[in-house]
């Protein structure tokens, strides 16, 4: 069954990975001087673009027009679907202070109480949820330094791996490979600790 996402269609004509439409989309931001997000919101954004859970905002449309060599209507992106949905807050540009014991313990029950949920509403109501939460593990992750950079890598792997399965279990296989990668590249980042001793409760 083809899919009728017109962004989505524009990539995979081209063979492209969502990784692969996302660092030539980041180049191409750069070159026309326009604000893009960190990789970790541009793979939630992108998931949600490419599954109609989200317009693509204005200023975003030259970008993917450039990325794909379409005019807007050839995108899907002049057609309005008539439901708003709220955007997403961009996080401050500064990376957060080193994550506390309580900030890591709290994401630890909120990852809890996603996995119970999804027992209870199923995968699709659980995505948005917790994509919103990616980009700020991955800005703590950036800024947490010795052993709270280890617990931090341990909640990311986590949440990443739990998003990957959501969207396998959704049915969605590119997505869920795209955030499967993501917690392997934490996870890895987590060996790298433990062969190098750093990161090691005392």
């Amino acid at each position: 069954m083809e899919d009728r996402n017109l962004l989505k269609q524009a990539r995979k004509r081209r063979k492209w990975s969502q990784e692969q439409a996302i660092v030539r989309f980041e180049q191409i931001g750069h070159r026309l001087k326009i604000d893009v997000p960190s990789r970790s919101s541009l793979r939630t954004l992108f998931s949600m673009f490419e599954n109609n859970r989200r317009e693509v905002p204005a200023a975003y449309r030259p970008i993917f027009c450039e990325l794909y060599r379409a005019p807007e209507e050839d995108l899907g992106l002049a057609v309005k679907s008539g439901v708003v949905v709220p955007a997403l807050t961009a996080l401050p540009r500064a990376l957060p202070g080193a994550p506390s014991p309580e900030v890591i313990t709290y994401l630890s029950n909120i990852l809890t109480e996603h996995i119970r949920a999804d027992t209870l509403l199923g995968p699709l109501y659980l995505v948005p949820a917790v994509q919103a939460q990616l980009p700020l593990i991955d800005r703590l992750v950036q800024s947490a330094r010795g052993g709270d950079r280890r617990h931090v890598l341990d909640v990311a792997t986590e949440f990443a791996e739990f998003c990957g399965w959501l969207y396998q279990d959704s049915g969605d296989y590119e997505c869920a490979m795209t955030w499967t990668n993501q917690a392997l590249d934490y996870a890895q980042e987590l060996a790298d600790l433990d062969d190098s001793g750093d990161g090691r409760p005392s």
